[in-house]
């Protein structure tokens, strides 16, 4: 697997891990808009990307 390829797949993997928390906490669902990543800094070249993932929820209604 070459460098880009695992990159891609840990994004991924970031991104599964944070819907299923949010599912898991049972107090949000989400709204169907898009997803965004907002990165924080440029990891080019330490490889080490900081970033905030924003997924638009709203409050569960019961």
């Amino acid at each position: 697997m070459s460098a880009g390829e695992n990159d891609v797949y840990r994004t991924f993997e970031a991104w599964e891990t944070l819907f299923d928390q949010v599912e898991a906490d049972g107090g949000y669902q989400f709204t169907g808009k898009p997803c965004y990543e907002r990165y924080l800094n440029d990891g080019s070249q330490s490889g080490v990307w900081q970033l905030e993932m924003l997924i638009p929820v709203k409050p569960v209604q019961e």
